[in-house]
């Protein structure tokens, strides 16, 4: 398994949107799997037991290195800022000030804070 924390940003910048968007969904517990239509998102699923049943059930798709609605509500609570990369104009940096001091720059700013989400969750366990 992949180690965020232990990327430079080189390293960081090879790892697909999916694999992101699968840990992330993880860390909030999904089980995440390919969405066969869409391969950067992913499908998630929760175990459920109803009075009927019980098992996995669709809870939709995810890609939250790419759609602010879904990604909004980690950053919002994780206190990840976003701000433009001094060095180049076509960056953007996510900060985590109050947690791990991390910062990532990435094309992609909700990538870039999933990224930093991800490093943070890494440090807590």
């Amino acid at each position: 398994m992949i180690k965020f924390s232990e990327l430079d940003e080189l390293g960081l910048s090879k790892v697909p949107d999916f694999e992101i968007n699968k840990r992330v969904a993880e860390s909030l517990g999904y089980i995440a799997r390919i969405a066969p239509h869409y391969p950067e998102s992913v499908e998630l699923w929760r175990f459920e037991t109803t009075f009927y049943d019980k098992g996995n059930k669709y809870q939709g798709n995810a890609d939250y290195c790419n759609n602010a609605e879904q990604a909004w509500p980690i950053i919002a609570e994780n206190k990840i800022s976003l701000v433009p990369y001094r060095f180049n104009g076509g960056f953007w940096e996510a900060h985590d000030k109050y947690g791990t001091g991390r910062s990532v720059p990435d094309k992609k700013p909700l990538r870039a804070a999933m990224i930093v989400y991800l490093i943070a969750q890494e440090q807590r366990a």
